[in-house]
C-alpha cells in the first residue's frame, strides 16, 4: 500500500504541509527516516523512493546559504513541481517571495505598491523590490542597463550586467528579508532574463538557465504572476507616462517575442505562475492580485506542528 505524506521532510525533520495539497513523495536523500507524527492530517511516508511510473514528484532538500532550505525538484512524468515555503531549523516560518512579471506596460510598478499596501494592511511584514536595483550597487548598474545612449550593447554584456545587479540584490536584500519572515514583492526577477535575453534575443536557453542559478543561489519565487498585455498596448502606455528606456526602443517583434516567451515560461510551470490580463482595469487586475496571494498564503501558512 502507498501512503502518502503531506510534509516535506527537511533537514531538522520540521514537518511543513504541501502547498494545494499536492501529492507527493518526499525524502532527505534517499535516507528520509519515517516519523510516527502524531497531528491528524500527517500520514507518515514510509517509502525512500517514488515506485517507477507512479507520476509522483519527489523532493530532496539542501541547506542553502546557512539560513534557509530551498527544493531541489525532480520533475515527475505528472510534471508536477513547486517551490516550497520554508522553516528554519528552529521551526520559525520564512518569508514568501513573490515576483511580478511581464512585457513592457503591462502595469507590474503600478500593481506593486498597492499589493503591497493592502498585505501589510492585514499584518504581513512586506518588502517591495524592482530590477535591476534595490541596493546602491545595483542601482549604478541599472543605470548603465537602462541608458538611451548605451545602443552598442551585445546581448551577452547585457546579460552579465543584469545577472549582477540581481546576485547583489539577492544576497544584500531578498535572503535576508525571506530569512526574517517578510513577503518579498519583485518587480521582475529572473524569469525577465529568460524572456527578454532567451526569447527576445535569442541567447541559448540553457546556458542562461546555468548563469541564472550561479547568479541567485538557486533562489526561485514562491509565486510568480504575468502580467499579460499586447507589447502594442504596453509601450503605447510608456509612452503616454513619458517613460522610455533602452529596451523599450527594441523593435516591435522583439517585444511580441518577449511575450510569447513569458507565456511558454508560465505554461511550464503552472504551480508558481498566474497569468493575469493586464489589459483589464487596473482595480480589476489588482483585485486578482490580492485574491491569488491571499490563497497562496492561506496554502502555505496552514498549522504548524515541530
Amino acid at each position: 500500500m502507498l501512503f502518502l505524506c503531506p510534509v516535506l521532510w527537511v533537514h531538522y525533520n520540521n514537518p511543513l504541509p504541501l502547498p494545494q495539497n499536492r501529492p507527493a513523495i518526499l525524502g532527505e536523500g534517499q535516507g528520509a527516516k519515517a516519523l510516527d507524527w502524531t497531528h491528524p492530517w500527517i500520514i507518515p511516508n514510509r517509502h525512500r523512493s517514488a515506485p517507477a511510473g507512479c507520476g509522483l514528484t519527489v523532493f530532496d532538500f539542501k541547506k542553502a546559504m546557512g539560513y534557509f532550505y530551498q527544493p531541489i525538484v525532480q520533475p515527475s512524468k505528472s510534471g508536477v513541481q513547486f517551490n516550497a515555503y520554508s522553516r528554519n531549523e528552529k521551526g520559525t516560518l520564512l518569508g514568501l517571495f513573490i515576483t511580478l512579471e511581464g512585457p513592457e506596460g503591462a502595469g507590474k510598478t503600478t500593481q506593486i505598491h498597492p499589493l503591497a499596501d493592502f498585505l501589510r494592511s492585514q499584518g504581513w511584514d512586506v518588502l517591495t523590490l524592482r530590477e535591476p536595483g534595490g541596493t546602491p550597487i545595483s542601482e549604478q548598474v541599472r543605470a548603465v542597463l537602462m541608458n538611451l545612449a548605451n545602443t552598442a550593447m551585445h546581448p551577452r554584456t547585457e546579460i552579465l550586467l543584469f545577472l549582477a545587479a540581481r546576485a547583489q540584490l539577492v544576497e544584500e536584500v531578498i535572503r535576508p528579508a525571506l530569512a526574517g519572515g517578510k513577503i518579498v514583492l519583485c518587480d521582475r526577477y529572473a524569469d525577465s532574463t529568460l524572456a527578454y535575453q532567451g526569447y527576445g534575443h535569442g541567447v541559448d536557453l540553457d546556458t542562461l538557465r546555468q548563469l541564472l542559478h550561479f547568479a541567485t543561489g538557486g533562489l526561485q519565487p514562491d509565486l510568480t504572476f504575468l502580467l499579460d498585455v499586447d507589447p502594442l498596448i504596453g509601450l503605447r502606455r510608456k509612452q503616454k507616462e513619458g517613460e522610455w528606456n533602452r529596451l523599450d526602443a527594441c523593435d516591435a517583434q522583439f517585444h511580441q517575442r518577449v511575450r510569447a516567451g513569458y507565456r511558454q515560461i508560465a505554461a511550464a510551470d503552472p504551480q508558481r505562475w498566474v497569468i493575469v490580463d493586464a489589459a483589464q482595469p487596473p482595480d480589476a487586475v489588482q483585485s486578482l492580485l490580492r485574491q491569488h496571494t491571499l490563497a497562496r498564503l492561506r496554502a502555505q501558512t496552514a498549522p504548524y506542528s515541530g
